[in-house]
């Protein structure tokens, strides 16, 4: 069953005795779920906006740090902590923005509307 927890707000959703959260996940303290049930799975989700740098320059040069990774893109971590009353630790992964490539296998003729002006040799990506 999923439900949506609301900000508390002090007026319709106090911390003390309603099922609500305070602070922005975006924050570096994130924010605090209250009164959660017992063994409650909790699960979070949300949006960023990433500035990347992928970029025609970055992409093309073989030496740029993108592509010397062993992934050609840039990749960021993850990770949120929790604490409760029983248990405390965090769980991470990796978000990935590629560069840009085109696989055609077997695909002969290839037509592109609008003209693909960089990319990544991925040979240098394996």
């Amino acid at each position: 069953m999923e439900i949506n927890v609301n900000e508390c707000d002090g007026d319709n959703y106090d911390r003390d005795s309603d099922y609500c959260y305070e602070g922005d996940i975006g924050d570096e303290n994130g924010i605090t779920v209250y009164n959660v049930p017992d063994n409650r799975e909790i699960i979070i989700k949300y949006s960023a906006k990433i500035n990347s740098g992928v970029s025609p320059e970055e992409c093309s040069d073989p030496n740029s740090d993108f592509n010397r990774l062993g992934y050609c893109g840039e990749i960021y971590d993850n990770t949120s902590s929790f604490v409760d009353s029983t248990d405390n630790g965090s769980r991470s992964t990796e978000v990935y923005i590629p560069c840009p490539y085109i696989v055609i296998r077997s695909g002969g003729d290839v037509f592109l509307e609008n003209p693909f002006d960089y990319g990544v040799d991925t040979l240098v990506c394996a």
